[in-house]
């Protein structure tokens, strides 16, 4: 089954989003763009990847189970809240049977979830406005549980596949690779109709149940032994007219997208404020930036912003 939640719906969860906001600023998160020196992109209230290891190595004929895990969005802070709104995040566990210890690999943002939606605007030495995107990600290897239970941090754990130790050290290296050319986190998947032009959007989303999926997706082009039919894919959707690309040398353009990122500034903003520029950000979203640093006019259409899920065909192995 699957489903695209109501505006209603969204609007609880920008609520939700508002308050986390608040609860997690502090005086740090003062407004910059009256400071000369480029500013910092580091968030003093978030931890990137806490549990991190090292990647282990397996033997040739080590057995690992690989599993697709799911926890409701924000779940350290706001337990299983936002499962009622379908908003998960996503990882791939596995378990090292001979050593019976288990690790999970998941695409995370470095630098916070504000710094993510919201770029900063500063000063330059010679006193212009430049924009600073704080949007890079990178695979997070850590060695915690993965079984749901008291310690977990993931509440569903579905067995995806039986590899041994020389398959899985081959996704180790297509990880590794997905790394390097997937190193700034995208929210959503950004087309004109759903589900028409999922597969020729304008923009890619690029976030975790992206890497997730692009995991099962290796896994079954590898001829990995799958045990599950079908998986769990989310959607974050921005609804809009074709894009057009924006000249950033002609400085009217470039003033108007600074002029853009200033009005939804919500650091230091109160609680109010706070609400009104997230939703006023998602309704309206008037530019956006691609992998390539190219800056695009958006045209926002009905239903302007949702989310969808699908359970997605695994092809399992006989």
């Amino acid at each position: 089954m699957q489903t695209i939640f109501s505006l209603h719906s969204f609007t609880i969860f920008l609520i939700i989003l508002c308050f986390i906001s608040c609860a997690t600023f502090s005086p740090k998160h003062e407004k910059v763009q009256t400071k000369v020196e480029k500013p910092s992109c580091v968030d003093p209230n978030y931890v990137y990847c806490p549990n991190r290891t090292a990647i282990p190595s397996f033997g040739e004929s080590d057995q690992i189970d690989i599993y697709y895990l799911t926890a409701p969005l924000l779940k350290h802070m706001l337990n299983n809240t936002l499962s009622h709104v379908n908003l998960y995040h996503s990882a791939i566990g596995f378990h090292h049977l001979a050593s019976d210890k288990t690790y999970v690999i998941e695409y995370a943002v470095n630098n916070g979830f504000i710094n993510l939606l919201e770029p900063m605007i500063y000063l330059n030495a010679s006193g212009q406005k430049e924009i600073l995107h704080c949007d890079y990600a990178t695979l997070c290897f850590s060695h915690q549980p993965i079984f749901p239970g008291p310690e977990t941090y993931y509440t569903n754990a579905t067995k995806v596949a039986e590899a041994t130790g020389t398959e899985f050290n081959t996704l180790l290296e297509w990880s590794k690779k997905y790394n390097l050319t997937h190193q700034a986190y995208r929210l959503f998947l950004v087309l004109k109709q759903w589900p028409n032009d999922k597969e020729t959007p304008f923009f890619d989303s690029v976030d975790c149940m992206d890497f997730t999926n692009s995991f099962v997706d290796a896994c079954i082009e590898s001829g990995i032994h799958i045990v599950t039919e079908k998986v769990r894919r989310d959607y974050s959707l921005l609804f809009t007219l074709k894009p057009e690309l924006v000249d950033i040398s002609n400085p009217v353009n470039y003033n108007e997208i600074v002029k853009f990122y200033e009005e939804l500034d919500i650091r230091g903003s109160d609680t109010w404020q706070i609400l009104k520029k997230i939703v006023k950000m998602l309704y309206n979203f008037k530019f956006m930036r691609d992998m390539k640093g190219n800056y695009y006019r958006l045209t926002p259409i009905m239903p302007f912003v949702g989310n969808h899920y699908e359970m997605i065909d695994t092809h399992m192995s006989n």
